[in-house]
């Protein structure tokens, strides 16, 4: 039975049944946002530097990170700004 027209979300903007919004961010506001909300401050706000100002941005940078060298110190800031990422 067709129940009427149906939405496909995303997987990466569907999270524990509700739709989370993700802003795409940009250079410029990138350059604006705080060394501590980077998990690699030194290297902020160039590539590598894992912005985490947001939840959406946190769980981005540990799939980013995955696998790379920089994975544990990314996972650290990550699971200190946000402990509920921890599972």
């Amino acid at each position: 039975m067709f129940a009427g027209p149906t939405r496909i979300v995303s997987p990466c903007l569907f999270s524990i049944g509700r739709i989370v919004s993700e802003k795409k961010l940009t250079a410029k506001a990138r350059k604006h946002i705080s060394k501590g909300n980077f998990a690699v401050p030194e290297k902020s706000p160039k590539s590598g530097s894992y912005p985490i100002q947001d939840i959406g941005h946190a769980k981005a940078a540990l799939g980013r990170a995955a696998g790379k060298t920089v994975e544990p110190r990314v996972r650290a800031a990550v699971f200190k700004k946000y402990p509920s990422l921890k599972k």
